[in-house]
């Protein structure tokens, strides 16, 4: 069996998974540069003006205090190398999506909407609702 060329892809494949690692942190807002901030409303983070559930606040929160810890770098590589190898638990069925059923009218702030407050008050809380949902990757039923 010749080895040569296993032995030139390893190296590569280990970079290129590197750099995807690095740019889903930076997706999150983690870069070499830096920590982008975040900003929490109810049940959401917003990371770079884009809504997470609050799980993912915290998962990110950890990251960034490991990598205040060590280094950028460090990190970057431990986590490529901890991640799942391909063929490992392929097999899995899929997750059940979860669903979540949105009562609009009990979102209402009162049962008639009469001002250009109460309407934007309204689908303020439906629009967090809505993306909360989403962002947790269920599917929405609005009764």
């Amino acid at each position: 069996m010749q080895t040569s060329k296993l032995k030139t892809y390893a190296p590569k494949a280990r970079r290129d998974f590197i750099a995807a690692v690095t740019r889903r942190a930076a997706k999150f807002g983690l870069t070499a540069k830096g920590t982008s901030p975040v900003r929490e409303e109810g049940q959401l983070v917003f990371i770079e003006g884009q809504p997470y559930p609050k799980a993912v606040g915290t998962q990110r929160r950890k990251l960034a205090d490991r990598i205040k810890q060590q280094s950028f770098q460090q990190v970057m590589e431990a986590a490529a190398e901890q991640a799942p190898k391909p063929g490992v638990n392929d097999d899995k069925p899929k997750p059940y999506v979860k669903r979540r059923v949105v009562k609009a009218s009990a979102l209402a702030p009162k049962a008639l909407l009469e001002t250009q407050e109460d309407v934007d008050a309204y689908l303020n809380k439906l629009r967090q609702a809505l993306e909360s949902a989403i962002a947790n990757d269920e599917r929405v039923e609005i009764r």
